[in-house]
């Protein structure tokens, strides 16, 4: 069984993925060509941005896999941002319609990270101070406490100026920050730890409801195990 892996991002989704997987999916080599493919691989490839992943590299990679035919799965792992994780699924489906890009030689996976990786980040109820110094993060918290609710569900306020990832984003930096910790994307460090993958998945056993686009990607992980 052997995967090929499509990001959207260069920076933190190249590195977040390899770790998580090597914790997940242990089993599993990574190969930096294609030509290594054998059996219980992965490849990935960094699209380096939207929307060149749904339009230039997704069709790439299907004539990849077509080619090499040793791939089981294509799974495209992208941002649902403020689009919406419904309408960047459908989007990529449509595509792949259009297209002719389904095929019966591999299954495709729709991974829609809702809203951005920097969401299921916040996941971690472990490293969020519930009486936080900082006032900003006592306001977002106040605007949005999620340590209960869902961070997937999370929008922007009014008054922030930016878009609902952005907004992710710095929530999540005043996060590390109040525990001395800087968030970098191209250095993502903590999160890419085993013990920051456990506390995320114990927040969905805990909480079903919640983050339901992180879920789709151990469903995945499992899927694979099993197959």
């Amino acid at each position: 069984m052997n995967f090929y892996i499509l990001v959207e991002g260069r920076r933190t989704e190249a590195k977040l993925y390899p770790a998580w997987f090597s914790i997940l999916l242990s089993n599993y080599k990574r190969v930096k060509s294609l030509e290594e493919v054998s059996d219980q691989n992965y490849y990935l490839f960094s699209a380096n941005g939207y929307p060149s992943i749904i339009h230039t590299h997704f069709p790439n990679a299907v004539k990849d896999i077509l080619q090499v035919n040793k791939f089981q799965y294509l799974v495209l792992a992208l941002d649902a941002g403020d689009y919406g994780y419904e309408k960047r699924y459908e989007e990529v489906m449509s595509f792949a319609k259009k297209e002719n890009l389904l095929n019966e030689n591999y299954k495709l996976v729709i991974l829609v990270q809702n809203v951005c990786l920097e969401t299921w980040f916040l996941g971690n109820r472990k490293i969020i101070s519930r009486n936080p110094y900082d006032p900003i993060y006592k306001e977002y918290l106040e605007y949005y406490n999620i340590l209960m609710d869902d961070p997937e569900k999370m929008q922007k306020p009014k008054e922030f100026e930016g878009s609902v990832d952005s907004f992710h984003l710095d929530y999540l930096r005043k996060v590390f920050a109040e525990k001395n910790i800087t968030y970098n994307k191209n250095h993502p460090g903590h999160v890419t730890e085993k013990h920051y993958l456990d506390e995320i998945q114990k927040r969905t056993s805990d909480h079903p409801n919640h983050l339901l686009s992180f879920q789709k990607l151990i469903q995945f992980c499992n899927e694979v195990c099993n197959g």
